[in-house]
């Protein structure tokens, strides 16, 4: 329906009335300035100028049908400069022979007759031959400048639509892969809990209950925070301290867990689900493959405009399991981050005998 109504001969755009009305006024006050300064012929100037502007719309709008319609609207601009010249001159000078054929019969004297006894030997066809090239060749640069200026417009409008177009699908493309990024954790998380509480209700119903609690915490925050590009990074880690609740059920002492985050650093903004995610990965390929558990930190670090977040666990003693510690979520993390980032952030991987530490580098965005 958009696309019908912007081919119809009279446009519906009030822009391009306005930018055309413009035009008008442009010609009208050229035609009032000559009119005062160089002719005593008055209403015929005015009867002349009358009949002109609808016939001068009338050839403009042609053309812009034309220029809809066809393929005109896929030249470039050199190409369409003498296709421009040519509607221009044809249509110039058939405006001209129509105006002069209303206006020289009411006026007949003024126009031709007037002209014959000031200038003896010219005949009625020398005048009007005259006066068609005479002001054929002015409507023919009104009406080639009005195609040129209307043809830049357009070209110019079009660049900005496919521009943002193309910034929409990006846009649309980000989101979607976010929300991808973000769905696969889901299932991952939930999979470990659920045997986690499975373990537990075996040994201490009410901590097992606990644990459910603190699970439909964390899922709560899951399915709401991935309709979100960052959270706060004090959200993340509450989200966090439920989930070493429930994984230290399992492992009870065995799991040494510290947090070194400045409340200076809570109103900071992360991709969520991140920090999360490496601290799940800590415990999967890290504490949970060392018989003896082992520590689990968590550290945050900030500069003039960078933060770091950091997560380091202890390394597994069997030198076969350590060859499996790095999950797929270091991945997906390394991935969002590069989405919504670019080159801005990145992800570090340390390991050593004893250790393997993560840290990302984000640019500090506060709260607004």
């Amino acid at each position: 329906m958009v696309y019908a109504m912007s081919n119809v001969f009279f446009p519906r755009d009030r822009q391009f009335w306005l930018y055309h009305c413009g035009v008008l006024g442009i010609i009208l006050i050229i035609t009032v300035v000559t009119t005062l300064l160089w002719s005593n012929i008055i209403a015929a100037n005015v009867l002349g100028i009358t009949t002109f502007l609808p016939l001068f719309t009338l050839s403009v709008l042609y053309f812009r049908w034309l220029y809809k319609t066809t393929k005109l609207n896929l030249f470039s601009m050199l190409k369409l400069m003498p296709i421009i010249i040519l509607y221009g001159t044809i249509s110039g000078f058939f405006v001209t022979a129509i105006n002069l054929l209303i206006v020289v019969p009411v006026f007949p004297d003024e126009f031709i007759f007037n002209t014959i006894k000031a200038k003896s030997g010219m005949t009625v066809f020398d005048v009007v031959i005259r006066l068609i090239v005479g002001q054929g060749l002015q409507t023919q640069l009104f009406i080639c400048l009005w195609i040129f200026i209307y043809c830049s417009f357009s070209n110019n409008r079009k660049m900005q639509e496919v521009e943002l177009r193309y910034l929409k699908s990006q846009n649309n493309l980000k989101e979607a892969s976010l929300s991808s990024l973000a769905n696969q954790l889901n299932p991952h998380f939930l999979f470990n809990a659920l045997n986690n509480i499975r373990f537990m209700m075996h040994e201490d119903i009410k901590a097992a209950d606990k644990m459910v609690i603190s699970l439909s915490d964390i899922l709560r925050y899951s399915l709401e925070s991935s309709r979100h590009e960052k959270v706060w990074l004090s959200q993340e880690i509450e989200i966090i301290e439920r989930y070493i609740a429930i994984v230290k059920a399992q492992f009870e002492d065995g799991l040494r867990f510290t947090m070194n985050i400045p409340s200076a650093h809570y109103a900071y903004l992360i991709p969520p689900m991140a920090l999360q995610m490496l601290v799940e990965n800590a415990v999967k390929h890290g504490i949970d493959n060392n018989y003896e558990g082992g520590k689990l930190t968590i550290s945050s670090l900030e500069t003039e405009n960078k933060l770091t977040l950091s997560v380091t666990n202890d390394m597994p003693r069997d030198i076969e399991l350590k060859k499996n510690t790095i999950g797929i979520g270091l991945a997906n993390i390394k991935q969002r981050l590069h989405i919504l980032y670019g080159e801005d952030a990145k992800l570090t991987i340390t390991q050593t005998s004893t250790e393997f530490s993560v840290e990302i580098l984000l640019p500090k965005e506060l709260i607004q």
